[in-house]
């Protein structure tokens, strides 16, 4: 496993690592309970949710043993066989940060949807498993999934140019991008590489994915989320090229990589995608040569963060990209810190709910 490698895994599990160190010495889920004030304690319920739907149903049992920890205080609690655990002697009227751990790890569990405004949803983020709950509340409830998750490339857009154009000329100025995006229930990081023909010399970064290494190869181009994302949105990744010289018959191909729930992905084969790409030398008018059009300079339509398709490929819209320079090989490439523009959403993808009028409308948390 060479170096980049490595360091993508441990910027995969990084965040894991600061919650784990709380299992060793975790307080009793019952000690004390009795004696306290309820005004003082906090307290809830972890379950396993089969379906991942955020909610507990009927028939969904407890999830015993879990680690639940106070956050920045080194508190620790673990639930019991009916999976209920209790933070006890707080301050009365004060709102504390509660987190439910981080099982990535261990066992493949993530964290359900937060369905905090149901009766019986899971109220701790499904990217984070913090949540933040007053003294007092006794409903402090998370729903753990067994992560299913299947790592895919949705598409290569090459703009201009429509999906059957695979020739181009040199000198022409063309945006690369690639969609990858996650299929399944639980919130993971993961990333991509895009890697391209010689060549392509890239002028520009491309695409929201944060970069991951500060120094790309000349023909690559990397990026990884530091955060979980939720499964759905198709995210891109890319670069604006020139080409510098004729290419024959080669591909752009691209990679997405797994998360901390790797092991889970059912199909590998829809983790790799390529597609043709060749150049010609442009001839210029007036030398006895074919004539030919002026190189592409202008700036290209780019595509965006969209839900990720139930079946085939979103198409681009049309809106202008944002770009950041793209080093050399001695330079970092910078990023943008933004989605690019415009494909289709599609039915299917789960996003995590709640936003607006529900959020002001929340049940539990303060």
């Amino acid at each position: 496993m060479d170096i980049r490698t490595t360091a993508r895994r441990t910027a995969a599990v990084i965040a894991v690592t600061a919650p784990l160190a709380l299992m060793a010495t975790p307080a009793s889920a019952e000690e004390g309970a009795a004696a306290q004030d309820a005004g003082t304690t906090i307290s809830g319920v972890a379950w396993l949710d089969q379906d991942s739907d955020g909610v507990r149903d009927a028939g969904e049992p407890a999830f015993a043993d879990h680690t639940m920890y106070l956050a920045d205080t080194g508190t620790a609690v673990r639930t019991g066989a009916d999976g209920r655990y209790t933070f006890t002697g707080l301050q009365a009227g004060l709102s504390y940060r509660v987190g439910s751990m981080d099982r990535s790890l261990l066992d493949g569990h993530g964290w359900s949807y937060d369905k905090h405004w149901e009766p019986n949803g899971s109220d701790f983020d499904a990217q984070t498993g913090l949540a933040s709950f007053r003294a007092g509340e006794q409903n402090a409830d998370t729903g753990l999934v067994l992560a299913q998750n299947d790592y895919r490339v949705s598409q290569i857009i090459v703009v201009p140019g429509g999906p059957e154009r695979t020739e181009y000329q040199t000198g022409d100025v063309l945006d690369v991008y690639a969609g990858v995006y996650i299929s399944g229930n639980a919130s993971d990081q993961y990333g991509a590489k895009m890697t391209l023909p010689a060549g392509l010399r890239k002028l520009q970064r491309l695409g929201g994915i944060p970069a991951f290494m500060a120094e790309d190869e000349p023909d690559e181009v990397t990026g990884m989320w530091h955060e979980r994302k939720m499964p759905g949105p198709i995210e891109f990744l890319g670069a604006r090229v020139v080409v510098d010289e004729p290419i024959s018959a080669s591909e752009i191909t691209v990679e997405v990589w797994d998360g901390v729930f790797g092991p889970s992905d059912p199909d590998l084969g829809n983790n790799t995608l390529s597609r043709a790409f060749s150049a010609r030398q442009r001839v210029q008018p007036g030398t006895g040569g074919e004539p030919t059009t002026e190189p592409t300079t202008g700036p290209a339509p780019a595509p965006t963060t969209a839900p990720a398709p139930a079946g085939g490929s979103p198409a681009p819209t049309t809106t202008g990209p944002a770009v950041v320079p793209v080093a050399r090989k001695t330079e970092p490439l910078a990023d943008t810190g933004a989605s690019a523009l415009g494909l289709i959403g599609l039915g299917g993808s789960v996003l995590a709910g709640g936003g607006g009028a529900l959020w002001a409308a929340r049940r539990k948390r303060v």
